[in-house]
């Protein structure tokens, strides 16, 4: 994942998460995201840089982690 965010990055990464979450362990997820590419965050570099980087990070850190959810799913919706 690149530094800077998108609508579409931060459904993958928050699925990504979420599949690994013992929470969601042997359960059928789904996720539904919605985005304002207008807002601040998409339209901020400081806050694609920051944001992105955190997401980043946290991908890192499960990137060896086993998905364990039966099913994970994400829509995008756009506003």
């Amino acid at each position: 994942m690149s530094n800077l965010l998108s609508p579409q990055l931060v459904a993958d990464c928050i699925s990504e998460l979420v599949s690994r979450n013992s929470l969601w362990a042997n359960k059928n997820v789904f996720i539904y995201v919605i985005a304002n590419e207008k807002a601040g965050c998409f339209t901020r570099k400081s806050r694609l840089v920051k944001y992105g980087k955190l997401f980043s990070d946290a991908l890192n850190e499960i990137k060896t982690t086993p998905s364990i959810t039966n099913k994970t799913e994400t829509k995008l919706f756009y506003t």
